[in-house]
Order: structure tokens, then C-alpha cells, then sequence
């Protein structure tokens, strides 16, 4: 039987009178009924995407505090595989298994515990003698745990989970293998690990394990106990800090470059840590974490294992829901006694006191009992409570009817929604071609330097030297392209098209020499190293525009005319020269000044060379200075350095000498000058072909 009207009618008015008295007063059983709703409400928003994002931004926030002045875990040293090893060890990815058979061999001759390698060797190379040595070596050791790692592949029609583990005989000469996979968050964090996959262990519990029987732990704990299921990593500190580290190159030589007993009784982890180019494989193996926005992976199997021999991985007794929402209700109860009571300013202001009281708790619970508190869960919920109770008694009449619509009618007016649909953005891929000067820098000698100074100092002295060079450089209208290590690139002329850029590039090189004279006398009283500096320059045309995919891109510019602007800059190293630029570089200036006559720099040519990667010779220039600051013995050095050069041209070796050592009696230090008289020489015994036309073909770059 259907409900008439009348009764519909009354059961509307006892909930809207239960609800709603007439006189607004706020009763107790319609309050702890809204209380309700807004736990619920709070704890359904608490599980959705955004605000589960944002619970671990805090948790990030808590364990990068937590860490800060941590010392580095006891017992674990990482051998990166940094850029400082590619540019000593001088090979190409992948590197011979010979090198890393030696690492093995001296790791082992200096004590090392467990060596474990974070480099899968899932094929045999093409040479079975360099196989054979690091199977002998992994086996000899008797200690090296080796990884392994697993894929998914996804099809339209079908999904392969696929094993990746090392060739047979590696596999069988290693004590123990693991997988290296290093899962991520959904943000593409990593914070969670499992320590167990199908009842094969994780690379840091394998090492783990081998340690164990190879020697007494700081813990006697049972490794067979964890489960599969994520264990939450408590990082150590940041990159480099928390993990003690050294180069792969140094490990190889320990004696040489590394204090005596620095591997004795520890576990040693040996993987990528490349931060910049070269890259290795598909990327180079640096991952985010809650501690960096860049950490190798080797440094976050090095803090898992820390984990698990110190015991020390991060509780999160409720990522159950049921916890969750028990501890939620108790708190959000008490809470909710407390606005009752209080008007809608004290409620705001005892919100925030729980908010606040929640967000040290967090971090007092994760730094001294690691243990995480769902901080933000929980105060979704108090939020929650505080919004329906006081939406509540909004609508009681504590606050007036028409100041909610009008409220609710502002916030959701249709022009905000247009105004942001209005605002697409306007970047897009793709670029256009324009004439430009590119102009590359870098640091002479760079690694030697670095290695005498600290951490502090190094970044002291580049930070210094980078703001100084970028302000020279934009006072010229450069665009930065990027920072290589301690390399700088810049093109001028474009995103704005100027026809000057040629000018700009030699007035940014020539200042940039200038400033750096004035640094280093400065550095030289702070006790830091002299710094040399090389630029090379050139100009033509290039591609410039974005870069990259639909969601990833940068603003750059490619081309061959960048490729030799970057030769450029190496070719000073042969000539013992600071800026050389191109002959298009050159043509540009001449063209702007209205003739070679009237071009505002000293310049000389240098030679005729055929750089790596390019079959047309091209001939270069040195930028010495502003043709106001050339002194005459300069230009009589240039001169004579012309004549030589004519000569040189002409197979007229002694003649050319000749001319040569006149410069290095007017200028003793001129390096170009010292290059050509050992050509000279070399070529008097050994004479370059009929058709060589006085090109010099470079070897390296």
C-alpha cells in the first residue's frame, strides 16, 4: 500500500524538526548524528588519491627532517659507478667484465664481507675469456651476492611477467642472488619494498643472508621470518651522506685513493650513480625518495639493507583501514566534545591546534619509534567534523542563510570554470629554424681540482662561478640551455631573433675570461683552487623549439652548428688557447662591423682542422680580447704567427719554425705557437700528403 501524502508530510517535518528545531537550538542527538557523517565523510575522502598523495609528501617530509644530521649506516660502503669513474676508467657502457672482475678481486683482497653487485649480467659479452675471469672471480671470492631482476610486459591481448637473471655459470659461481627491482608509489617514489617475490629474496636480503654466514651480525635475527609484503625503507640521510660512498675507480685501487681498511668487514655495494650524461641502459639508475629527488639505486638497496640488519624499517601499524578509522573516531570524538561547545572562531582555532599537534606528532613517532601516524587522515577527519558541525550550525542560524548563498554563489560561478578553460596552455612541441651563436664552456682539468677540495667548498666555488658567468651572459641576451657538470651551454640570437648574436657571444666570452681573472685572485685568498676555463664558439643555423614528449619537453636547440660549437671548446686543449670561435662565427662579426677592418676584437687564426664527426675542414680562430686592449707586442706576435702559419700552409717547415720561435720569444707561454713547431717537426720527417691542404685532422674531440 502506497504512503499517502499526510504521512509522507509528517515524517518530513519530524526530520526536518529533529534536525532544524525552530528556535535553533543545537540538541545532542542530531549532533552526534552529523558528527557521524562528517567521520565518515572524512575518512572516504582520507582514501582517495589526492589526499593519500599528500599523506606521503608529509611522510617524505618527516624522514628527510628526520635524517638530516644522521651519520652514515655502520657496516655498508657503496662503490658508485659515478661520472668521476667514467672519466678516469675512459670506456664506453658496458664496461669489460674484466674491470669488474678486478673490483671483485681487490673488494675481497681488502676485506669486504659481501660484495654485492647491483649490474645485471644477463648475457654473455662477445669475449668468453673476459666471462671466464669474472665467473672465476665471483666464484674465488665466494662471497658475491648477484642481480637479478623481473619485468611486465603488457599487451593489448596479454601480460608476461618476465625473470631477467644472470647467465648460467655467473649464477652458479655467486653465493646468492636477488632481485634488484625497486618498486614505486604511485607517485614514482620509492619508499616501499618487498623483501620476499615468489620466495626469492630481494638483492638486500640476499647480502643480508650471506652475511649472516659469512660472519657474526650486529643483530642475531632471523632472516626467513619477512613475508611478501612491502616493508616501508627508513632511509639514513640523503645521497652520499647516509651510506658512506666511494668512487668505482677508487675501489679498484684502494691503496691509492682510499684509507687503509675502508672496505675491512663490511658489506660493499656495487652499482650505478650517474647523475648526468653518459647515461647507462634506458636511464641513469637514480630514482626519487622521500629523503631526494635523486638517489641511485645502489644507495636505496644500501639503506634497505641497513634497514634489515639494524632492524629498523618504519612501522605503519594502520595502513589497515579498521585501525585507521578506530583511531580516527576516538580522536575526531573527543575532538567533536570540544566543538560543541565552542563557537565557530574557537572551533577554527582548535582545529588547527589538532592539526598542529597531529603534524609533530607524525614526525616525533617516525623519528625516535619509526612508526608512521597517519597524520593527514586523521585530520581529514577532524576537518571533516569541524566543517559539518559548523555547517550545521550555519544552517541553525549562527550565521545568516543569505551569507551561505551568497557564499556558495560566488564559489560556484560559472565565469571561474570559463576564465580557467579560457587559459590553455600555449606551449607545444616543435621548433623552427634560426641563425644563431652557440657557445659552450668548460672547466680545464675539473676533476683533479675537485677532488682536493670538500663538498662545501666545491659547491661554494662552482655556485659562485656559475652566477658570475650568468650575469655576463644575460647582460648579452644569452638563453641557457643547461648546465653540464661544470659546463656551461648558451645560444644567442633566438627565442628573439637579433642579427648581433655573433658580437654577444665574443663580448660574453671575452668578459667571462676577465671575471674569472678577478675570482680566481679572490679564491686564491680564500685558500680555493685556480680555475682555467675554455670556450668555444660558432654560429649558423639550428632548430629551436620544444623538445621532448606532450608532458615532458624543454626549450633547446640541435643541429650540427651546436655539435661543432662543442667541439669547439675541446679544440682548445690542443692549442693551449682559452676561446677559439669559428670562421662562420667570424664572417658574422665582419658582416655586423661592415668589414674583417672594422670587427671591435683581436683575433688570429689558429689553423685549418677537420674535427671528430665532420668531413669539411673548418678554420678556427682565437678570441684574444677587445681590439682597444690588444697591446702592440700582441699584434706583432699575431703577425708573425700569420707569416708562420703561411709557411706552415706551404710545407715550408723550417721557415715556419722559424717564425714560430719569434712569437715564443714575444710571448713565451703562446701555446699555439709551441703546437705548430712539434707539427712542424713531425711533419718535416714524416710529410702529410700532397693533398693534405694544410688541414689538420682531430682525432679526439
Amino acid at each position: 500500500m502506497l504512503l499517502s501524502r499526510e504521512y509522507i508530510k509528517k515524517l518530513l517535518k519530524k526530520i526536518k524538526d529533529f534536525f532544524l528545531p525552530q528556535r535553533g537550538k543545537l540538541n545532542s542527538a542530531p549532533y552526534v548524528f552529523i558528527v557521524a557523517v562528517g567521520i565518515i565523510l572524512g575518512l572516504f575522502l582520507a582514501r582517495s588519491n589526492y589526499l593519500n598523495r599528500l599523506e606521503w609528501f608529509l611522510y617524505d617530509r618527516y624522514m628527510s627532517a628526520s635524517t638530516k644530521n644522521s651519520c652514515p649506516a655502520p657496516g655498508i660502503l657503496v662503490v658508485a659507478v659515478d661520472e668521476l669513474s667514467f672519466q678516469e676508467v675512459n670506456l664506453k657502457w658496458p664496461w669489460p667484465r674484466y674491470l669488474h672482475a678486478g673490483l671483485i678481486e681487490s673488494l675481497k683482497e681488502a676485506g669486504a664481507k659481501v660484495i654485492v653487485m647491483d649490474i645485471i649480467f644477463d648475457r654473455k659479452s662477445s669475449d668468453p675469456v673476459e666471462d671466464a675471469t669474472l665467473v672465476g672471480a665471483v666464484k674465488d671470492a665466494g662471497n658475491v651476492v648477484l642481480a637479478m631482476d623481473r619485468e611486465v610486459i603488457n599487451d593489448a591481448k596479454y601480460s608476461v611477467k618476465q625473470v631477467i637473471t644472470p647467465y648460467a655459470e655467473l649464477e652458479d659461481a655467486a653465493a646468492d642472488i636477488g632481485f634488484a627491482t625497486l618498486p614505486m608509489d604511485p607517485d614514482g617514489v620509492i619508499r616501499r619494498t618487498p623483501l620476499v617475490f615468489n620466495n626469492i629474496p630481494d638483492l638486500a636480503l640476499a647480502a643480508a643472508r650471506v652475511s649472516l654466514e659469512n660472519g657474526k651480525p650486529g643483530e642475531n635475527k632471523d632472516l626467513n621470518n619477512y613475508k611478501n609484503k612491502n616493508y616501508l625503507i627508513h632511509y639514513n640521510g640523503k645521497p652520499r651522506l647516509g651510506i658512506e660512498t666511494v668512487s668505482y675507480y677508487q675501489a679498484l685501487n684502494p691503496a691509492e685513493y682510499l684509507p687503509e681498511g675502508i672496505f675491512k668487514d663490511k658489506i660493499v655495494l656495487v652499482g650505478i650513480s650517474l647523475s648526468s650524461p653518459p647515461e647507462v641502459g634506458k636511464s641513469t639508475d637514480h630514482y626519487e625518495t622521500p629523503v631526494s629527488p635523486k638517489m641511485a639505486g645502489v644507495e636505496i638497496h644500501a639503506n634497505i639493507l641497513d634497514s634489515i640488519l639494524r632492524g629498523r624499517f618504519i612501522r605503519d601499524p594502520f595502513s589497515e583501514f579498521g585501525l585507521l578509522a578506530l583511531l580516527a573516531v576516538l580522536i575526531t570524538a573527543a575532538i567533536s566534545v570540544l566543538f560543541y561547545r565552542a563557537g565557530a572562531f574557537k572551533g577554527l582555532l582548535i582545529s588547527a591546534g589538532a592539526g598542529i599537534l597531529l603534524f609533530f606528532t607524525g614526525y616525533l613517532f617516525l623519528s625516535y619509534f619509526s612508526v608512521k601516524i597517519p597524520v593527514i587522515s586523521i585530520f581529514s577527519t577532524v576537518l571533516s567534523v569541524f566543517f559539518f558541525s559548523y555547517l550545521y550550525r550555519f544552517v541553525l542560524g549562527i550565521i545568516e542563510r543569505r551569507l551561505i548563498l551568497g557564499a556558495f554563489k560566488h564559489y560556484l560561478a560559472p565565469q571561474i570554470v570559463d576564465n580557467l578553460l579560457e587559459n590553455p596552455s600555449s606551449l607545444s612541441l616543435g621548433g623552427k629554424v634560426y641563425e644563431v651563436s652557440i657557445l659552450f664552456t668548460d672547466l680545464a682539468n675539473f676533476t683533479g681540482v675537485s677532488e682536493k677540495m670538500t663538498p662545501d667548498e666545491l659547491q661554494r666555488l662552482l655556485t659562485e662561478y656559475f652566477d658570475e658567468m650568468m650575469k655576463i651572459l644575460s647582460n648579452e641576451n644569452a638563453t641557457l640551455d643547461k648546465f653540464i657538470g661544470d659546463a656551461i651551454m648558451v645560444f644567442f640570437g633566438c627565442p628573439v631573433e637579433d642579427s648581433m648574436h655573433p658580437i654577444q657571444a665574443c663580448n660574453g666570452a671575452i668578459k667571462m675570461q676577465r671575471r674569472l681573472k678577478e675570482l680566481n685572485k679572490k679564491w686564491k685568498g680564500e685558500n680555493l683552487p685556480n680555475i682555467r676555463m675554455r670556450v668555444g664558439i660558432n654560429s649558423g643555423e639550428v632548430i629551436a623549439g620544444n623538445m621532448g614528449t606532450e608532458k615532458i619537453f624543454n626549450y633547446t636547440i640541435l643541429g650540427d652548428n651546436v655539435n661543432l660549437a662543442s667541439r669547439l671548446e675541446g679544440v682548445n686543449k690542443k692549442y693551449g688557447t682559452d676561446v677559439i670561435i669559428s670562421e662562420f662565427t667570424l664572417e658574422k662579426i665582419a658582416e655586423e662591423s661592415g668589414g674583417m677592418d672594422k670587427i671591435p676584437f683581436t683575433v688570429r687564426e689558429l689553423d685549418s682542422i677537420r674535427v671528430k664527426g665532420k668531413s669539411e675542414p673548418v678554420s678556427i680562430f682565437e678570441l684574444y680580447d677587445f681590439k682597444e686592449n690588444a697591446k702592440d707586442t700582441v699584434k706583432e706576435a699575431f703577425g708573425l704567427y700569420g707569416e708562420g702559419l703561411k709557411h706552415y700552409r706551404e710545407g715550408s717547415w723550417d721557415s715556419a719554425v722559424s717564425f714560430f720561435e719569434k712569437v715564443l720569444r714575444i710571448r713565451p707561454k703562446d701555446g699555439p705557437s709551441s703546437t705548430l713547431i712539434e707539427r712542424c717537426r713531425i711533419y718535416k720527417n714524416e710529410p702529410p700528403p700532397s693533398n693534405w691542404g694544410g688541414v689538420f685532422v682531430m682525432k679526439t674531440k
